[in-house]
């Protein structure tokens, strides 16, 4: 039954305007997806191209996917395993969607939650002294970030 609802999911977001930022590209396994987007516009990730992995588990949609960052990204809310800490997957209920997530991640890197930080270090710096927490993610994104 899941792997209908992921097929479901996959052709809405495919069509979601809301979503269009993102590109979405299913392995063989549909319960795999590979999804790339660029920074946000005046942000520090701006022209830096981004790779996310989510996998969906056996429980999905009853417990939240699995989400990551490939692509190593200097934020507060994702650590250097590409872990990343969502209030939408902290308390997932099975009505919310992929589109939630994905315009859930993007909006956390126009506003990354420092009140819930998973780098403590990140989120004070973004606190403190914003211009280098913005420098070091512009850096992070020439290091890091995939090229078109």
């Amino acid at each position: 039954m899941n792997t209908l609802r992921i097929q479901k999911e996959f052709k809405l977001v495919s069509t979601n305007t809301q979503c269009s930022k993102f590109q979405i590209i299913p392995e063989e396994n549909i319960r795999l997806w590979n999804i790339f987007f660029q920074g946000p516009p005046s942000t520090p990730y701006e022209g830096g191209k981004f790779a996310i992995i989510i996998t969906f588990t056996e429980e999905y949609p009853f417990k939240a996917p699995i989400v990551s960052f490939a692509t190593k990204i200097y934020h507060p809310n994702v650590n250097s395993n590409g872990e990343v800490c969502m209030e939408i997957l902290k308390e997932w209920k099975q009505t919310k969607t992929i589109k939630d997530i994905l315009i859930e991640l993007y909006n956390l890197l126009l506003y990354p939650n420092v009140n819930d930080p998973l780098v403590p270090d990140i989120a004070n710096e973004y606190q403190h002294n914003i211009h280098k927490f913005n420098q070091k993610a512009k850096d992070w994104v020439m290091l890091y970030a995939l090229e078109d």
